[in-house]
């Protein structure tokens, strides 16, 4: 083989290492592409799937304008940016694009976390500790209490993240139907206020003073059938 042969055999073995380089570098790009476009669409889903939970469920929405003209402006982008010959090896919109989404997406958590705990506040069973800690003290309402406690804490636990669907929201109405039947058991919607001032102090390590025992707190007691669950004793 002569020089001359060698050195074109070289120089196309070069041209097809060279082709093969960049053939690797334009798949790695489409690659690259792929994924962030990928990563966008599931960012975009993210926030479409708070607005249908809370859409479904009859709670309010922001105006869904925003969203829409997020994704009209991304089908734009896309499109305008797919006829520059070299778009797969460029990741400037992409960049501007996640940034825009990363954007949204704090907005409407941040809304929708005020939507759900507004809607939490307004169904939240109006019991006390204070309450619960008086009624405790009476040996048969002490399961019932314990049981509400555990209902209030699991109560308590659904502000911590929005609802993943539908059903996430109406257990809120079920979770308080539950604790509220619970506290109708008992049989104490509500206290007097001087029959709680009476049992908080009575449930104290000092006990209550015996001036507290006044008509209204004998009459409620009775009434409750939870006389013999106190004794008068002589300080010393």
């Amino acid at each position: 083989m002569s020089v001359l042969q060698m050195a074109r055999q070289l120089h196309s073995s070069s041209v097809t290492l060279l082709q093969l380089q960049r053939d690797k570098q334009q798949l790695q790009a489409y690659q690259t592409r792929q994924q962030e476009l990928n990563k966008i669409r599931d960012d975009v889903a993210s926030i479409f799937a708070i607005f249908t939970v809370f859409s479904n469920a009859k709670l309010y929405v922001p105006s869904i304008n925003i969203f829409e003209d997020l994704l009209n402006s991304l089908v734009y982008q896309l499109n305008q940016y797919k006829e520059v010959s070299d778009w797969v090896k460029t990741p400037r919109v992409f960049i501007s694009i996640e940034s825009k989404l990363k954007s949204l997406q704090k907005d409407t958590l941040q809304t929708m976390t005020i939507v759900w705990h507004k809607y939490l506040d307004e169904n939240k069973p109006n019991i006390s500790n204070e309450i619960l800690n008086v009624v405790k003290e009476f040996p048969e309402y002490e399961n019932h209490v314990e049981q509400i406690r555990r209902k209030l804490v699991e109560y308590q636990q659904l502000y911590v993240s929005l609802p993943s669907n539908t059903e996430s929201v109406q257990s809120v109405l079920f979770l308080k139907s539950t604790i509220e039947k619970a506290w109708r058991t008992i049989g104490i919607e509500s206290l007097p206020e001087r029959v709680f001032s009476f049992l908080q102090q009575a449930s104290g390590p000092s006990g209550a003073d015996l001036s507290l025992l006044n008509d209204e707190v004998l009459t409620w007691l009775h009434q409750k059938n939870v006389l013999n669950s106190f004794k008068i004793k002589l300080q010393k």
